[in-house]
């Protein structure tokens, strides 16, 4: 996977960056997508990095504390973090495929499986069995496009313009990554 080039890794983290452009995919919008309130002073684990999303929710839900898991070179990223954020935000090198070991509150996948190989999400769901206990949530945060027909005509159109830029960006990643896109 993608620890194992960094070539890719910084492709697909540059092509991630992108999102931001586009509503409800940009970290800024990730803490109206859930209760993170109900967190409280919790322990959330985003599985697969993305420094961005952690630092938004920290800096919107003051008790909550973050542990970013991502490829090993994440050891220096607590530097690049705002100082008033240190204290809250931690790093671990965790690859999506590891048995997860740390028990958490909740576990965030924010856009993963578009940037897997498809028989590789069940396995990364999989390996957080091992922390899991009653009451733990596992919230994934994922494209999804409705199917035609299924929401108002002006929405439809929005998101039939909008999903196929981000459809295009998707592919250039899984050009990187090997991906497919997923149905429900």
């Amino acid at each position: 996977m993608l620890g194992t080039d960094e070539a890719r890794a910084k492709r697909v983290a540059s092509g991630l960056k992108a999102q931001d452009h586009f509503p409800g995919l940009a970290a800024t919008d990730v803490p109206h997508l859930y209760d993170w309130s109900s967190v409280g002073k919790g322990l959330v684990v985003q599985v697969g990095g993305q420094r961005g999303v952690a630092i938004e929710l920290a800096r919107r839900f003051g008790e909550v504390k973050l542990l970013i898991q991502d490829r090993a070179d994440v050891k220096n990223a607590k530097a690049r973090l705002p100082a008033e954020l240190k204290d809250r935000i931690d790093f671990q090198p965790h690859a999506l495929l590891d048995k997860q070991d740390v028990e958490a509150d909740v576990y965030l996948f924010h856009i993963i499986f578009q940037t897997v190989p498809g028989k590789s999400s069940l396995p990364i769901l999989r390996a957080q069995i091992p922390a899991l206990r009653p009451g733990v949530k596992i919230v994934i945060m994922e494209i999804v496009a409705p199917e035609p027909g299924k929401i108002p005509l002006w929405r439809e159109r929005e998101l039939r313009y909008v999903l196929p830029c981000v459809d295009w960006l998707f592919f250039l990643l899984s050009l990187c990554v090997y991906s497919d896109d997923r149905n429900l």
